[in-house]
C-alpha cells in the first residue's frame, strides 16, 4: 500500500518522503505463521 501511496505521489510531483504515515509492520511474517516474528517496513526515497 505504502508502494502505491508513493508512486501517486511521485506522478502528483509531490516528494513522497513527506508521506503520514511512512512505516507499518508486516503481519503475515510472524512467529504463528512460521516465519520469524513481525518486521517494520518504513519507505524512504532516494534520488539517483
Amino acid at each position: 500500500m505504502m508502494v502505491f501511496s508513493a508512486t501517486e505521489m511521485i506522478f502528483a510531483g509531490v516528494d513522497p518522503n513527506n508521506i503520514r504515515f511512512n512505516r507499518t509492520n508486516c503481519f503475515d511474517v510472524g512467529i504463528e505463521c512460521g516465519g520469524w516474528g513481525k518486521i517494520v517496513l518504513e519507505l524512504s526515497i532516494e534520488d539517483k
